[in-house]
């Protein structure tokens, strides 16, 4: 019994060490809470993972935001869903020209295609779009589709290789709201007609009647 309850003991205090926050420092100081690592040191920096451009590409279903230290680019990169973007190593490809793409979408909407002509050297391109849109398909490529929130913002893209990335181009995108309701103004009657007036609507541009 004693033996089951000493299990039962250890396999809770496993678990609780399977989720706890970790802190690496020299003061015995408790990690942020917003942090499940907190490294501190002001004589020691942070060393990710070393490998070459073959190494890294023998990594077997690399995770999204996977981060490696590339040392025949001497260069941060990480994983961004479709391939490896270098972190530094900036501007040594030409920056991407004009985006295509409509650039007022209406709220809420989908499946828009946005695209860029291919740059000389890139082998592949890093999208990025406004917060709570999404990129449903093309990341990676020279065209991407998108679908939107409620906000706008930019959408941007640079070009980038094994070593190198361009700059970045981009393309402002406003969202046109869904209209309110027109609220009803001063009707006029008289013996053979009324005349209909109803105030402007905040986000509307155009109005259509039926009777």
């Amino acid at each position: 019994m004693k033996n089951i309850s000493l299990l039962f003991i250890l396999l809770m205090l496993s678990n609780r060490l399977l989720v706890a926050q970790v802190g690496i420092n020299n003061d015995l100081t408790p990690p942020n809470n917003s942090a499940m690592l907190d490294v501190k040191s002001t004589v020691s920096g942070f060393l990710p993972p070393r490998m070459n451009t073959t190494q890294r590409n023998n990594i077997v279903s690399p995770a999204t935001g996977l981060v490696i230290f590339n040392t025949d680019c001497n260069d941060i990169q990480l994983f961004n869903g479709a391939g490896w973007v270098p972190i530094g190593n900036s501007g040594m490809l030409a920056t991407p020209g004009t985006i295509t793409g409509n650039s007022s979408p209406c709220q809420t909407s989908s499946g828009l295609t946005y695209s860029i002509a291919t740059i000389s050297g890139a082998t592949g391109y890093n999208w990025t779009v406004p917060s709570g849109a999404t990129i449903t398909a093309g990341q990676g490529t020279a065209n991407i589709t998108v679908s939107f929130g409620t906000a706008g913002g930019a959408i941007c893209v640079c070009a980038y290789n094994d070593c190198f990335k361009s700059n970045s181009g981009c393309i402002n995108i406003s969202i046109l709201p869904i209209p309110l309701s027109p609220a009803p103004g001063s009707h006029i009657g008289s013996a053979t007609q009324i005349i209909w007036n109803w105030n402007a609507a905040p986000g509307a541009t155009g109005y259509k009647w039926n009777t």
